[in-house]
């Protein structure tokens, strides 16, 4: 097994853990926001999918999703609770398998010199090397930062941990 295969399976693992903590909650229940936390899951998933969109390795970024998409869910963005502003869950995750099929797809056939440029974000810049190491966090630190999210919004909101 090489490098690869092991940061696919978490990744992986990533949207599996995600699927498994909105399992049993009902799809008009996913916009609530309690008291401290103000992103809710459909606002966190479509964030997941947007932000794929400034990898440096993604050419076709309007194959990801709507444009329309980043005033709803782009980081800076704010969180409702009204589910008519927003795509319905079927689709955001219909559009998350795809959208993460296609990131892996860029990352696992990246050449090295692809992988060791700088990002060309300013922000993301700041704080990584290269778009190798960019691009494995967004994968697991960022994917893992905002389903922890998803399980904190769960016990705020009465369900049961899924472990």
């Amino acid at each position: 097994m090489n490098y690869l295969s092991y940061i696919h399976g978490a990744y992986l693992s990533n949207e599996a853990h995600l699927r498994a903590l909105l399992e049993g909650i009902p799809a008009d229940q996913l916009t609530r926001q309690s008291s401290g936390i103000k992103n809710h899951p459909i606002w966190l998933i479509g964030h997941l999918i947007v932000s794929s969109r400034q990898s440096d390795l993604i050419i076709n970024k309007d194959d990801f999703c709507p444009k329309e998409w980043e005033a709803l869910f782009a980081q800076g963005t704010e969180a409702i609770n009204d589910s008519k502003k927003y795509p319905t869950i079927e689709v955001l995750l219909t559009t998350l398998e795809a959208s993460r099929k296609k990131f892996w797809a860029a990352f696992s056939s990246a050449t090295d010199n692809e992988l060791q440029s700088k990002p060309s974000d300013p922000s993301l810049a700041e704080f990584f090397d290269n778009n190798g190491v960019c691009e494995v966090q967004h994968m697991l630190g960022h994917d893992g930062y905002h389903i922890g999210q998803i399980a904190s919004w769960r016990g705020a909101m009465g369900y049961a941990p899924i472990f």
